[in-house]
């Protein structure tokens, strides 16, 4: 009962909320051309190098620096830093000629600059390594130099002159451009990072995107200007951007209502299904298709999780439809593979939610195990504790296996920063994240798993099998075979569940009607470069 009226009245609250926000926007006048946003957690760094993979750094990260390449509505990479790309014959040579650009500094944009941040990220005796090498595993030698197996120098990344540079890849890779899109791929000031390794936390870093970091309150605010030195400025109309820091989705939406804010919801905060009903109903809400995954991390390293049958006991007893139609709805659909819809080469469901099957597997694990249901250990389950939809999804997960399997859970809710910081380290059971990969080629997603001791495996799973179809299909050239081998991978995988996959998202989010030319990409990335504001 007392939930019941909690819901009624966030749900009243909606209501009145989006009948003032109307009101709010149409009575805007004389407002600065700044654009406001709310993100859950401050960021770190700005550093590319080891923060650009963070899904709460990298919208922030793209406004203040660029790339080679950047992607248009389609999809397509288009020319940014790069004025011209020559690629070999074999396609396996990309020579790369700079336009004239300059940092915010005015020192000029080099290619020295780019040869600079890769091998920092890719040097496994940096601080700023990346964590996501394996975005970088085309380039010849990036493997080899990120375990260390050859000196950094032999990575396959060889500059001309100040505005040429040659990148030699392992093998080719047809996404190997969508790939210079990323913030992963973007240069560093070398001239500044040599001699001030903490470049990245400072106010009025250099920088090279059409924005600057004019303010940073940590976990207050985040405030970015025009860049007077940027080579695209006439393409650029706001006159900056302002981050606030607000962990409590409820808080952002009243703020985005009284029109304190000009987006809520996706990519920067989950919109819970109770505000997407209310804001579907009245017609507000807009979607776009998406390739994140919701997913539970499980500690293969961990006992009893070693376990390949208590694993699958843990996936095939959730009930996801229940989970979708009550805290994703409409903006979720059940996940029973791993690959979302722009990535699957099938639309095989590799399990159904089946309580049954899942109470057989448990007693099973439990024989494997050599121990009884009542000596079986209470599992942790580690979530973040700001964010609505975890609390909610952990209070689910807890009751079904309770229900289900007659598993205790106790949930761990802990701040963001902490909260990563553990699972990376190993120091957790279960541990519920969005994942996200921002090339259309599903390889980017599998590597995560190749080798346990990557920092990027927060599963610490390997598998002898997946790691020699996953080198099969890197040296593919043929379609039919990468298809057939990224089907022979996703069913390795969806065998082995050292993750358990819950749920496919799209991006759902409402915005101020005057905001306009924001660029959406399919996997899925949101560039504010060309947005304004409309005239009444």
């Amino acid at each position: 009962m007392k939930k019941t009226v909690i819901i009624i009245s966030l749900l009243f609250a909606v209501f009145i909320g989006i009948f003032i926000m109307q009101k709010s926007f149409a009575k805007e006048k004389q407002r600065e051309n700044i654009l406001r946003i709310a993100i859950p957690f401050d960021i770190s760094s700005f550093d590319i190098n080891s923060r650009a993979h963070d899904v709460n750094s990298a919208p922030v990260i793209k406004l203040l620096f660029e790339g080679l390449m950047n992607k248009n509505e389609e999809g397509v990479p288009e020319l940014a830093l790069a004025d011209k790309v020559d690629i070999s014959r074999y396609k396996d040579k990309y020579t790369f000629h700079l336009r004239d650009s300059k940092w915010s500094d005015g020192v000029p944009v080099t290619a020295y600059d780019f040869e600079y941040s890769w091998k920092r990220a890719l040097n496994p005796n940096s601080k700023h390594v990346t964590q996501v090498p394996q975005y970088f595993y085309s380039i010849k030698n990036a493997e080899k130099c990120i375990q260390g197996k050859v000196p950094i120098d032999d990575l396959g990344v060889s500059v001309i002159n100040d505005t040429t540079f040659i990148v030699e890849l392992e093998n080719p890779d047809p996404y190997f451009l969508d790939l210079m899109c990323c913030c992963l791929s973007y240069p560093i000031p070398k001239h500044i990072v040599s001699e001030n390794p903490k470049w990245a936390t400072q106010i009025g870093m250099v920088c090279n995107g059409p924005f600057l970091l004019e303010n940073w309150s940590l976990n207050n605010q985040i405030k970015l200007c025009r860049n007077p030195q940027y080579w695209d400025k006439k393409n650029v109309s706001l006159d900056g951007v302002n981050f606030l820091i607000v962990p409590s989705d409820f808080t952002t939406l009243l703020m985005f209502e009284k029109g304190d804010l000009d987006w809520f919801g996706e990519p920067f905060c989950r919109m819970s299904s109770d505000f997407y009903r209310s804001f579907e109903e009245n017609n507000v809400v807009q979607q776009k298709d998406s390739n994140t995954i919701y997913w539970i991390f499980l500690n293969t390293d961990k006992y009893p999780f070693h376990n390949k049958k208590l694993r699958q006991a843990l996936t095939y007893s959730i009930d996801r439809d229940s989970i979708v139609d009550n805290i994703f709805y409409g903006f979720g659909s059940p996940a029973r593979s791993l690959l979302s819809a722009p990535l699957r080469v099938s639309y095989k469901e590799y399990f159904q939610d089946d309580v049954k099957t899942s109470k057989k597997l448990f007693k099973e694990a439990l024989e494997e195990l050599g121990i009884t249901k009542s000596d079986f250990p209470v599992l942790e389950f580690s979530c973040v504790s700001d964010l609505e939809i975890h609390k909610r999804v952990s209070q689910s997960l807890q009751d079904q296996w309770r229900k289900n399997l007659g598993i205790e859970v106790s949930i761990k809710a802990s701040e963001w920063h902490s909260y990563y910081s553990d699972v990376g380290l190993g120091n957790y059971d279960m541990g519920f994240m969005s994942w996200k990969i921002n090339l259309p080629d599903p390889k980017y997603l599998f590597q995560v798993f190749e080798y346990k001791n990557d920092i990027i495996n927060k599963s610490f799973w390997e598998n002898a099998e997946f790691q020699n179809t996953l080198k099969q299909i890197k040296s593919s050239l043929g379609d039919i075979d990468r298809i057939n081998l990224t089907a022979k991978l996703e069913s390795i995988f969806m065998d082995e569940l050292p993750v358990i996959p819950l749920v496919f998202l799209k991006q759902a989010f409402v915005k101020n009607p005057r905001l306009k030319g924001e660029r959406f990409t399919p996997f899925p990335e949101i560039d504010f470069k060309r947005a304004y504001f409309e005239d009444e």
